[in-house]
């Protein structure tokens, strides 16, 4: 589209999924490394099909931080979102596919550093090592000697 339109697409978008013939944008896996690799690459916009919805919502809100995901499962949406407004000419009908959910995550808040001048950085809500419970060891059990019966070959 871009090349036919000569229009750039939006320079912080990333968009992955399959198209049928009719237009109908189709489920896909690996949803974490794509995200993985957008945040990699400081991308700001993801456009990912309907269907992986519930999968980007599964993930750690530390992957999700700063990013805006358009779930979309028809091309018609993709054209709208992919380009700046007024670059391509609008589309003459509605949009053929369901509304457009968008999850916007806010980006995670840097953690402060320890007032505290201790050199022990670690979680104090968390148990110490010699604070955990020691499993009990079972006693371990002598072999047993079973007898066999000695079979005659005639």
């Amino acid at each position: 589209m871009s090349l036919a339109f000569d229009k750039p697409l939006k320079q912080d978008l990333a968009m992955t999924g399959e198209l049928t013939l009719t237009g109908k944008v189709l489920k896909i896996g690996g949803i974490k490394e794509k995200v993985i690799a957008a945040k990699r690459e400081n991308v700001k916009t993801l456009l990912l099909p309907r269907l992986n919805e519930a999968d980007y919502v599964e993930l750690k809100d530390y992957l999700k931080a700063g990013l805006t995901a358009h779930f979309i499962d028809h091309f018609d949406d993709l054209y709208a979102h992919a380009f700046e407004e007024g670059d391509v000419p609008a589309l003459k009908r509605p949009s053929r596919g369901l509304p457009v959910v968008t999850i916007t995550t806010p980006e995670a808040p840097t953690p402060e550093p320890s007032k505290d001048s201790g050199s022990d950085s670690s979680d104090s809500s968390l148990p110490k090592v010699s604070e955990m419970p020691v499993p009990p060891v079972a006693p371990t059990q002598q072999p047993v000697a079973v007898a066999m019966p000695s079979r005659r070959i005639l």
